[in-house]
């Protein structure tokens, strides 16, 4: 289970993508284009750094931003500062 609602209302801890592996089970550390992916325990904000793409984008972050409403969780895209928006899912 990725966030914890019931028992601490947290997100799970996963600093590398290791732990992304091993806790959530979700296998990512294949990808040619992801360098580090990271996941905030307090917010659940899941950030991965890019790489092998283009100079434009290598080293630019790709942020997935939950929000909670009625124990439903909505995912939201975003970018860091200097990601190009066509870079960004919509959905």
């Amino acid at each position: 289970m990725f966030y914890n609602y019931e028992e601490n209302n947290t997100w799970l801890n996963c600093p590398t993508i290791k732990e992304i592996k091993k806790i959530v089970r979700v296998d990512v550390g294949h990808s040619r284009y992801i360098k580090t992916m990271s996941v905030t325990p307090s917010t659940g904000k899941i950030t991965a750094t890019i790489t092998g793409i283009d100079n434009h984008v290598n080293g630019e972050q790709l942020i997935l931003t939950p929000s909670i409403k009625d124990k439903k969780i909505d995912w939201t895209w975003s970018g860091s500062a200097k990601m190009p928006r066509e870079y960004i899912p919509r959905r």
